[in-house]
């Protein structure tokens, strides 16, 4: 398992986050309010930026498994449903703004958190990974998986 340090885990936090940012301002209204998620029911890009602006509750939950804590099963999808219903209407502003704060206090976090915390094996269904390997997956590659959806729906 590789050991990923708090450095690396904000640094690829940070660098997705800026990313992402330039891509949802370089779109059009038009692109803003098409479908571009097929999970779900189907998100436009603006729930998908809604999405991503309501991590911290997931982002709080990679933090704690890391840190040791055995935490009881949520609903994923019960919990999208209800941030997205709270953040409909918002503008791309205040939705990044939200998500540019979420993971400011990720990066926080993940800064005070002991090396034994992002070196933890955990255990997730079938596979296991580090804590770190759990915080980077949730606080970049969430993201990055969902900026090549839009990519990919407006051949960017």
């Amino acid at each position: 398992m590789t050991t990923l340090t708090a450095d690396d885990i904000n640094q690829s936090i940070s660098g997705t986050r800026d990313r992402y940012e330039a891509l949802v301002r370089s779109l059009t209204n038009e692109q803003l309010i098409s479908k571009v998620h097929d999970g779900d029911g189907g998100w436009t890009t603006m729930q998908l930026l809604a999405h991503l602006a309501a991590m911290e509750v997931f982002f709080d939950r990679c933090v704690r498994r890391a840190g040791g804590e055995t935490l009881p099963p949520v609903d994923p999808d019960a919990i999208n449903v209800m941030k997205l219903a709270e953040r409909e209407g918002r503008s791309v502003d205040d939705l990044l703004a939200e998500y540019r704060t979420s993971t400011d206090a990720l990066m926080q976090r993940v800064s005070a958190l002991p090396t034994g915390d992002l070196e933890r094996e955990l255990q997730l269904g079938p596979e296991a990974m580090s804590g770190g390997a759990l915080i980077r997956m949730m606080g970049s590659g969430h993201t990055e998986g969902h900026m090549r959806e839009i990519e990919s729906a407006f051949g960017q």
